[in-house]
């Protein structure tokens, strides 16, 4: 459904994936939902967005990996 609504702006960017090349696309996406792919996207992004840390210590909790 989120890719179905995000559909118009992805076919703005020239034979890109929209989420790829979008930190903050990316980002928020994995917020949204509710920690998919978190610790694939959520890594690279801690120097850029300070929420991230803070984005992956909730996934963390959600997920019992905390130590």
């Amino acid at each position: 459904m989120l890719k179905k609504a995000l559909r118009p702006f992805q076919q703005k960017f020239k034979g890109g994936d929209l989420f790829k090349e979008k930190d903050l696309l990316r980002h928020n996406l994995v917020v949204f939902r509710n920690g998919d792919n978190g610790m694939q996207f959520l890594p690279p992004l801690l120097e850029l967005f300070p929420e991230t840390r803070l984005n992956m210590v909730i996934y963390n909790l959600k997920n019992d990996s905390v130590e």
